[in-house]
């Protein structure tokens, strides 16, 4: 393997741990709305910030395609679901 090679696939697996983080705050906020618990609550004001702003940034996008607005667990059930199948694409660019 070559340095550029290296350097792409080191990229990629920083890009899906990245995105682990933003799923699992994600999961979190979901299950938040759902469940009262003090754990989720701290690790949901933990992400809360980057949650926020993912929410706004695809909320946005989003908008652009559908005429009504989302419910918060539907908008982040959409992002899970987004976020599923780009991690399915890195792995496929990654497996050889």
């Amino acid at each position: 393997m070559g340095l550029v090679e290296n350097v792409v696939v080191s990229v990629l697996n920083s890009v899906m741990v990245g995105m682990d983080i933003v799923c699992f705050f994600l999961f979190i906020r979901l299950l938040s709305h759902r469940f009262n618990a003090a754990i989720l609550t701290a690790f949901d004001r933990a992400g809360k910030p980057l949650v926020d702003w993912v929410m706004r940034f695809s909320e946005r996008t989003i908008a652009q395609f559908i005429s009504r607005p989302l419910t918060v667990p539907q908008l982040i059930a959409v992002q899970l679901f987004i976020l599923w199948l780009l991690r399915w694409l890195i792995v496929a660019l990654l497996s050889r």
